[in-house]
């Protein structure tokens, strides 16, 4: 017969010649037991709204049903003990709770596969222009393309992030039924507004599996019906429009960076959601780029970039050491 190796209630490690209590099917520990004795005698028991199992008040935060810590509230994505999840449902009212460890950087990482490591945005940019640069005059060793197309499916993957986050702030009237079910929903489930980016980007990438560009649309949509707010409105509707015209390859991943790069210059916050503390050093380089001081660039990147620009110089190349717009 196979032994229970923990306690039911309080995850303790129970050894092999520990003696083992039952209670409504659990296997418990000592201590445990006797506290269920002791509320069974005195009439104080409580029991789980969810498995019936004898428990100390823990409860779900939206609907205030008794749950056992248990069965209940374990968090089933980091398989961490809390007393809010996001990670269940309440099997009583269908309410989502609030996990620790679900924070906006975790939802990043385990919804969208990107972390705000993955890239220096200054050297990023450094890299992109500098390369381009060469790639122009055909000295690039073929480094620029396959650069260009890696950073594009990263800013187009935070991108996508970001729409479903702002379309939190959206009100749901002219929203596309499945959009404003749950735009609505998240709204409800959330506390505070950092909380309900987290929950719609975790949301939003649900539905862009699920239904593809037809969501851009009405994300789309529903920007573009809602003027009169800080929020959303035009700019976000050219975002998403954005997105969508890379997304569908009817503008090149070159093209597609720059853009994302320009939208951080021209009006700031773009980048913010993930990389709030590299703004600055980035807008300095954006800066620098356009002047054309190429030796200011070169500072800030990379070492197989500067490598490169000194072979060039060594070949003499000089036309490839002028920095010039990018056009598509």
């Amino acid at each position: 017969m196979k032994l229970e190796r923990q306690c039911a209630w309080c995850l303790a490690k129970l050894g092999p010649n520990t003696y083992r209590y039952t209670v409504d099917g659990f296997v418990v520990c000592r201590a445990k037991r006797r506290c269920f004795a002791a509320q069974e005698t005195q009439g104080l028991a409580e029991r789980c709204a969810w498995c019936g199992s004898f428990l100390a008040g823990h409860e779900c935060y939206a609907c205030k049903q008794l749950a056992c810590q248990c069965t209940c509230v374990r968090c089933q994505r980091c398989s961490r003990k809390l007393e809010m999840c996001l990670c269940p449902k309440c099997k009583l009212c269908g309410s989502v709770f609030v996990c620790p460890c679900w924070t906006e950087g975790n939802i990043a990482q385990k919804g969208w596969g990107i972390t705000s490591e993955d890239i220096v945005l200054k050297q990023t940019a450094a890299d992109f222009y500098l390369l381009y640069n060469v790639w122009l005059d055909d000295q690039d060793d073929n480094l620029f393309l396959p650069y260009a197309h890696k950073i594009a499916s990263l800013f187009a993957t935070y991108t996508d992030m970001i729409i479903g986050g702002e379309l939190r702030h959206m009100p749901t009237l002219f929203a596309h039924p499945i959009l404003r079910d749950a735009i609505n929903d998240i709204v409800a489930r959330s506390y505070s507004p950092g909380q309900s980016r987290s929950l719609m980007w975790f949301e939003w990438s649900d539905l862009r599996a699920k239904y593809g560009l037809d969501a851009l649309d009405w994300a789309c949509s529903l920007f573009r019906s809602y003027t009169n707010h800080s929020c959303g409105g035009e700019p976000w509707a050219r975002i998403t429009e954005l997105l969508q015209l890379y997304l569908k390859k009817e503008i090149s991943p070159v093209l597609f960076v720059d853009m994302c790069f320009g939208l951080e210059h021209n009006g700031g916050g773009y980048f913010d959601k993930l990389w709030r503390p590299q703004l600055s050093g980035l807008r300095y380089i954006l800066d620098i780029n356009l002047s054309g001081e190429i030796n200011t660039l070169l500072k800030h990147a990379s070492k197989s970039t500067r490598d490169l620009y000194t072979q060039i110089s060594l070949r003499g190349d000089k036309n490839a050491l002028v920095t010039r717009a990018i056009t598509d």
